[in-house]
């Protein structure tokens, strides 16, 4: 699934968004390059980068 068409209907509601695209990995991942997620301002997501703590590492950096 690409998050790509999803994109105007999560800025309509959110109005702005990071995206976050895995752009290298290393050995075995549960997501690979190209993988996506948008973060809103109030840390709602959209995809996934991954999950754990590398994801959630990914939304707070999105967040700053």
């Amino acid at each position: 699934m690409t998050l790509y068409p999803q994109i105007p209907t999560f800025l309509s509601r959110h109005r702005s968004a990071a995206l976050c695209i895995v752009t290298a990995t290393d050995g075995s991942t549960p997501r690979k390059m190209g993988s996506k997620m948008l973060v809103a301002p109030d840390g709602t997501i959209e995809g996934t980068v991954g999950g754990g703590a590398i994801e959630q590492q990914v939304i707070d950096d999105a967040l700053e």
